[in-house]
């Protein structure tokens, strides 16, 4: 029998599908390519170079390397893969990583509250330095609004 499903795992897949629109898509309409012209597939390519041929069981310890090390995730992953359209959610992806990643227990009630308030510190950020209210913001927004 597999692991239950918690709300936790419910924001982590959240975190990896925001990450995934940052490093995937070079601004609105825009993807990511290769040199050769196709298209770049984002968060799994991530994966991809870090372990080739990862099996479910391999996949922890990929997720391990990328996003438990603050040091890997903000010189490989935020440096280098999110495109310089989503940089603005840079700190965004900080907080929940922190959240998601770090060792110490969070209990369900406060790990809601607390990645709420990322967002609303992400969206006042990006009302503070006047910013158009592009496809990141929206993109917060949104995901703000069905919390």
């Amino acid at each position: 029998m597999g692991m239950k499903q918690t709300g936790r795992h419910d924001i982590e897949s959240l975190f990896y599908v925001i990450l995934s629109l940052c490093v995937r898509y070079t601004g609105p309409g825009g993807q990511r390519t290769h040199e050769d012209g196709s298209i770049a597939n984002g968060l799994p390519e991530l994966f991809q170079r870090r372990s080739t041929d990862v099996e479910d069981e391999e996949l922890g310890d990929v997720k391990r390397e990328l996003f438990f090390s603050e040091d890997v995730f903000e010189q490989y992953v935020l440096a280098t893969q999110v495109t310089p359209h989503f940089s603005p959610l840079k700190p965004l992806l900080r907080e929940l990583r922190e959240l998601l990643f770090s060792n110490f227990p969070i209990d369900r009630e406060t790990i809601h509250m607390k990645i709420n308030e990322a967002f609303e510190r992400c969206e006042r950020r990006f009302i503070r330095e006047d910013r158009d209210v592009s496809s990141q913001c929206k993109l917060v927004l949104f995901v703000q609004s069905r919390a």
